[in-house]
């Protein structure tokens, strides 16, 4: 889960189930993010985290890894208290960050695909970082021969 900490929650956060990744056909990849829904006026210290305990900060996010185990349905209804919901990754670096601090567990993290449409975060934005987890564009866009039976994940099982 990734969480913002910021002093007005009062170190409040919701940790969600991390789930395995063969448990759904839906979207897998190796981690589950929380983050907040927080208003542009809410916006967090840069000086960075302060993240609950059990957590782990990085660029503004705090992440929590569960050992709970369900599909991608379930981790999303459990992320989605106040203030949370499973987030999307931004870039190359938060990646690489995530897949060197998870476990030997798959974790769910916001990103997942209709049958015949492009991938999506949760948050409804259209998945564009071409390449980042390894998609060849026509089944990013939803369109290619194999769009409908692709999912990303790692490791695959």
């Amino acid at each position: 889960c990734i969480f913002r900490s910021c002093p007005w929650l009062g170190g409040r956060c919701f940790k969600c189930p991390i789930l395995d990744a063969t448990l759904t056909p839906h979207v897998t990849f190796s981690f589950s993010v929380l983050a907040p829904k927080l208003s542009s006026a809410d916006q967090c210290p840069s000086a960075g985290p302060k993240c609950p305990d059990g957590w782990i900060g990085y660029r503004g996010k705090c992440y929590f890894f569960s050992e709970t185990e369900g599909n991608w349905t379930y981790s999303q209804s459990h992320c989605s208290a106040p203030d949370a919901s499973l987030a999307g990754i931004d870039s190359e670096q938060e990646m690489m960050f995530l897949l060197l601090h998870k476990d030997i567990h798959d974790h769910w993290i916001g990103l997942r695909r209709e049958q015949g449409q492009p991938w999506k975060w949760t948050n409804g934005i259209v998945f564009n970082h071409p390449g980042l987890f390894g998609i060849p564009p026509s089944i990013q866009s939803g369109t290619g021969p194999l769009a409908d039976n692709y999912s990303v994940c790692d490791p695959c099982h």
